[in-house]
């Protein structure tokens, strides 16, 4: 984020009008290499209303990021940081806060659950819609209720009345443990598998090609040796048919909708379908530390190992109204005095103004003085030439040729050459 990007971001750039909030993730400080990758998996999370191509440099404060996040219509920001104890991580609503303090106690990077997985499934499709946020324990406390609506607010709100199914593709879940004081935090793709029929035949459905046949007697062998995918599947994962809905025929892909047809549904109408939900990363266990009531500073709302008195937060509110009545006063300061070396410039250029112009107009009329004496010149040779012509005559008896007279004659650009000369 360089002065050309933010001069660029700051004059052309006009804050989107969709009202979908944005998110800036970011890493502050020196972070090792399997945080710089949480940094690069958290914005996946966001995706696709993240910048995800987004550089910072070293030298880059806090507030380079505020000053263009508003032309980029940017809502909030995820900040990853580390310290010798542990890596933390903030959530903050721009520009003025709050921001909600995470201790990050356990992580797990999506392509380290990859590895553990027989069939991952992380289509690039995934990030191209917003996900699903489902918050679970977040109410009681204060400090839940807030840290519940900021994160709430970090995604685009969704009508359940006009949604599209085929774009909920992901599902992101944060469950607040109140014996451990921990956030889980999770994300899920979302897929939907045809219910109550076999391995086989949904393998078949699955396939781009056809199996091979060759070792069996008949196509029948094949779909009745498949059985279920494990003992849950016959049951449902949540027990019975809780996980089973009714989805239209077409629903998400073409694939998706093969299935949902397979499933028992007419054509064009509804479809038995089972959910279920492939974990993709990252994985994070979350330790809420403190809120603070301005981006990253200001009062603190919450704090988890500190508890203060009545008294005590009065004195605290008292100190960060003097403080920030100081920087009010120093701004104002600074103001003026940019105004008045500004006014200062201006009338140091005004003079220099006039005293250029008092040096053309003294020039000009020296100039106007030797134009004057040069015709002075040309008028007392006119007149010598006049008596030239009355001369002749009066010798003569007649006007004189130019040839006749040896002076030549005044001309409008000064005296020409007269001839013998």
């Amino acid at each position: 984020l360089g002065g050309a990007a933010k001069g660029a971001a700051g004059r052309d750039a006009a804050p989107p009008s969709d009202g979908k909030p944005r998110t800036f993730v970011l890493a502050r400080g020196q972070v090792g290499d399997k945080l710089a990758a949480l940094v690069e998996d958290l914005k996946g999370v966001w995706s696709p209303l993240c910048a995800r191509k987004l550089k910072a440099r070293a030298s880059n404060t806090l507030k380079d990021f505020v000053d263009v996040a508003g032309p980029l219509g940017v809502t909030h920001m995820v900040l990853a940081s580390q310290t010798e104890r542990a890596p933390y991580l903030r959530i903050t609503k721009t520009p003025r806060g709050p921001t909600v303090t995470f201790r990050i106690r356990e992580f797990c990077l999506g392509s380290d659950l990859a590895r553990v997985q027989k069939r991952p499934r992380c289509p690039p499709s995934l990030f191209r819609t917003s996900p699903l946020v489902v918050l679970s324990n977040f109410s009681g406390k204060p400090h839940l209720k807030l840290s519940a609506v900021m994160i709430q607010n970090m995604f685009p709100s969704i009508d359940v009345q006009k949604v599209n199914l085929a774009a909920c593709q992901r599902l992101v879940l944060l469950a607040y443990d109140e014996e451990t004081n921990l956030v889980s935090f999770r994300q899920y793709s979302i897929n939907a598998e045809p219910a109550d029929v076999s391995k086989g035949v949904r393998k078949l459905l699955q396939r781009k090609k056809l199996p091979d046949l060759g070792a069996l007697g008949d196509v029948g062998e094949y779909l009745e040796r498949g059985g279920y995918d494990s003992e849950s599947d016959g049951e449902g994962l949540l027990g019975g048919v809780d996980n089973r809905v009714e989805l239209p025929a077409g629903f998400g892909s073409k694939t998706s909708g093969m299935r949902a047809t397979a499933a028992g549904g007419a054509e064009g109408g509804g479809a038995s379908s089972r959910i279920k939900l492939h974990e993709i990363g990252p994985r994070m266990e979350l330790e809420m530390l403190k809120i603070e009531e301005g981006l990253c500073a200001g009062a603190v709302m919450y704090h988890l190992h500190e508890t203060r008195t009545t008294e005590q937060k009065q004195t605290t509110a008292d100190r960060h109204r003097e403080k920030e009545a100081l920087r009010r006063e120093r701004r104002e300061e600074q103001e003026r005095n940019v105004a008045n070396k500004r006014k200062a410039q201006e009338e140091k250029t005004e003079a220099k103004r006039r005293r250029r112009e008092e040096r053309q107009r003294a020039r000009d009329g020296d100039e106007g003085a030797e134009a004057i004496e040069a015709g002075d010149g040309h008028e007392d040779e006119g007149n010598a030439y006049e008596a030239d012509r009355k001369a002749y005559i009066d010798a003569v008896g007649e006007e004189p040729g130019e040839e006749d007279l040896a002076r030549r004659a005044p001309t409008a650009g000064g005296r020409g050459r007269g001839r013998g000369h």
